[in-house]
């Protein structure tokens, strides 16, 4: 089988090419994309030349100008037509908080997405029961500081 590769480049970069393309599928970087897209042009070059330090070449210059030009691009474009949305603690500001434990500005604990987590009340002057609502204002580490506004 070794040999048949050897004897037919052009189907190695083949090969090549949808293998990466199936690991790009994976990661979703566009890094293994342009490795894929270099390896179908090298297939392509494989009409003009039999060598394969040549095409080694050739595909080691079209990676490099397709992550150095292309992906950037088309990384940016992606980012332009992506809405710009709150993750991990960020998209917790904000959240109305289930007070399980009285919540003062030295402890408490609240449910917050499902998870309990401690709690400061972000007035020292005020502390939230279990009956009131309050919602999520900031988070320091593991600790969600709650007041009484959704902001």
């Amino acid at each position: 089988m070794f040999d048949w590769f050897a004897n037919h480049l052009w189907a190695f970069w083949i090969l090549a090419a949808i293998l990466l393309a199936i690991i790009e599928i994976l990661s979703l970087d566009f890094f293994f994309l342009m490795l894929s897209l270099a390896a179908l042009g090298t297939s392509a070059s494989t009409l003009f030349t039999e060598s394969l330090n040549i095409q080694v070449f050739i595909f080691a210059v079209l990676s490099i100008v397709l992550l150095l030009a292309a992906r950037p691009k088309l990384i940016r474009r992606l980012n332009k037509n992506t809405p710009n949305i709150a993750t991990n603690t960020a998209g917790l500001i904000g959240q109305e908080v289930k007070i399980l434990e009285q919540v003062t500005s030295h402890s408490g604990l609240v449910e917050l997405a499902g998870d309990t987590w401690t709690a400061r009340s972000v007035d020292k002057n005020k502390s939230f029961s279990p009956s009131q609502n309050a919602y999520v204002l900031k988070i320091k580490g593991a600790t969600a500081y709650i007041g009484e506004h959704n902001s």
